[in-house]
């Protein structure tokens, strides 16, 4: 398998920028596995992990919701815990087992990596949901993400919308990594039991 310099050139950076740089001069033969590998280990993660997953949440939910600004006193709180770290991570940010879209469960595996984000507002609070790098090898975790209680009084029908974001093959990425697409059958959206939060 050829390497191309600029990708080994890639590679090499980001290890010496690892932990596991053991300040020895890199084997540059060194050439991709052909075979799957599996790594067995522990990745700690700390709150700023989890305030990032809050902030994409955040943003996705704006950027495709026009009920809310994002000033809103209600978000007071998430803002806060992404910006400061304030408040507990539970509160805000549940890691959970599953698939957010039923195909995955049905064997659906995009062709490159892709990330499922739904957005959900009932009469009670406004949540995120989030299925991060899925692809044909790997079976992440999903996230749920309280943003805020819905501040509105009149009661109505529950809102949910969702997008898939799939990466583009390398060699026809121009100018963009990937493409947006809209989630059309919400009744193959699963949204999780919000009421654990």
């Amino acid at each position: 398998m050829l390497v191309l310099k600029e990708e080994q050139d890639r590679v090499v950076n980001l290890f010496n920028h690892t932990k596991f740089s053991s300040g020895e001069d890199l084997d540059l033969n060194i050439r991709p596995c052909n075979e799957p590998a599996k790594l067995i280990g522990t990745i700690r993660v700390d709150n700023r992990y989890f305030r990032a997953i809050a902030k994409i949440a955040f943003h996705y939910f704006l950027a495709y919701y026009d009920g809310f600004d994002g000033s809103e006193a209600v978000f007071d709180p998430i803002r806060r815990f992404i910006r400061y770290g304030d408040g507990k991570i539970e509160f805000f940010v549940h890691q959970e087992r599953g698939n957010l879209v039923s195909d995955l469960d049905k064997g659906y595996r995009p062709k490159y990596y892709g990330h499922f984000l739904i957005g959900n507002v009932d009469n009670q609070q406004v949540m995120c949901f989030l299925q991060l790098f899925i692809g044909r090898d790997i079976d992440p975790p999903h996230y749920v993400v309280f943003l805020g209680r819905n501040p509105r009084n009149i009661l109505l029908p529950t809102e949910t919308f969702g997008h898939f974001y799939s990466y583009l093959e390398p060699d026809k990425r121009k100018g963009y990594a990937g493409t947006m697409q809209k989630l059309g059958a919400t009744h193959r959206i699963i949204i999780p039991n919000p009421s654990i939060l």
